[in-house]
């Protein structure tokens, strides 16, 4: 297993580990710091409808490790690519329920469900998935460090 598949298994583990805390030992602080992150959150799915490749470039961690509901895993450049390019066009991204942990001052995990509309290679999805995101406080704001989706029959 490669070193960056253990990191993101790693991540992914974690991140599962941090969402069943209870939410009550959150302070005032890390509640706003909470909200600010899941607005980053909503801005990005937002970009990714709008594919705002410009938008993403600076929101996505450069060693981003982007792990479709297919499967398919992508890198940064290969996800700007994608999006860009239009091989991947999301009409919609509408999370429906999240829990955020953070991890210190410079890490949090995101646990949630989503509904997603797109269309990959010419073919349309709509369904529902759950999601983990990994985001790492870089250059004074958040950046999507690692992403995994399963789809929900």
């Amino acid at each position: 297993m490669s070193a960056s598949c253990v990191q993101l298994r790693s991540f992914l583990i974690l991140g599962l580990a941090v969402a069943a805390t209870p939410a009550s030992s959150q302070t005032p602080d890390s509640a706003a710091a909470v909200r600010t992150l899941l607005a980053f959150e909503d801005a990005r799915f937002a970009a990714m409808v709008r594919a705002d490749t410009i938008w993403l470039r600076d929101a996505l961690a450069d060693d981003l490790s982007y792990v479709h509901s297919s499967g398919r895993r992508e890198t940064k450049a290969q996800y700007l690519e994608s999006v860009g390019s239009g091989t991947l066009r999301y009409q919609e991204f509408t999370p429906r329920e999240r829990q955020a942990r953070l991890l210190g001052d410079t890490a949090a995990v995101v646990v949630g469900s989503a509904h997603a509309r797109a269309v990959s290679a010419g073919q349309s999805f709509d369904f529902d998935v759950r999601y983990v995101a990994v985001y790492v406080r870089r250059g004074g704001r958040w950046r999507l460090l690692a992403w995994q989706t399963t789809r929900v029959n």
